[in-house]
């Protein structure tokens, strides 16, 4: 299975929104357009997504929608021939179980593409534990993706890095 994990894209800071709480903060204008990149980068790598899972919270449901909606249009235009589901997962809500959002391997074709987006530390964490490696070898900035290769049923510990990418690398291009 291919795997993009990915933080939400850049959003509005806590308080901002008169009497919501972190659940409601959206993304801001920076976040939505660097989520457009990003979108172009996974378009990129030719592979075709089965999916696209998001934490509950508004900012990753943001991200997830618009990385399906920019996979859409290069799709249309033939750059992609990308066309992923998007659901909300409860299990990458944050502060998640790890075990339990590893259970959702159970769930899934080893031949799945898949992009998950939820919060950090959750994305280190998910990441360390399926690399094997300790969760401070990992930082992620607002989303930045990491691209693992992954055996299932059970990946943990057994997952190889493909890549990974930050979109203020990308904000040149």
């Amino acid at each position: 299975m291919k795997l993009i994990i990915m933080r939400h894209g850049e959003a509005e800071p806590p308080g901002v929104v008169p009497g919501g709480g972190d659940f409601d903060r959206r993304l801001t204008a920076t976040g939505r357009s660097d989520m457009e990149r990003m979108a172009r980068l996974a378009a990129a790598t030719g592979w075709r997504f089965d999916e696209i899972r998001t934490s509950p919270l508004v900012r990753t449901r943001e991200t997830g929608a618009l990385i399906e909606k920019h996979l859409a249009q290069l799709r249309e235009e033939g750059l992609t021939s990308a066309q992923p589901g998007h659901s909300v997962e409860e299990r990458l809500a944050p502060g998640f179980d790890l075990d339990g959002a590893l259970d959702i391997f159970n769930e899934l074709d080893s031949n799945a593409v898949a992009i998950w987006i939820f919060h950090a530390p959750d994305v280190q964490r998910l990441s360390a534990a399926l690399l094997g490696v300790r969760e401070d070898a990992f930082y992620f900035t607002p989303g930045a993706m990491l691209a693992l290769n992954l055996r299932l049923p059970r990946p943990a510990g057994r997952g190889m890095i493909i890549w990974n990418a930050q979109p203020e690398y990308l904000r040149a291009y």
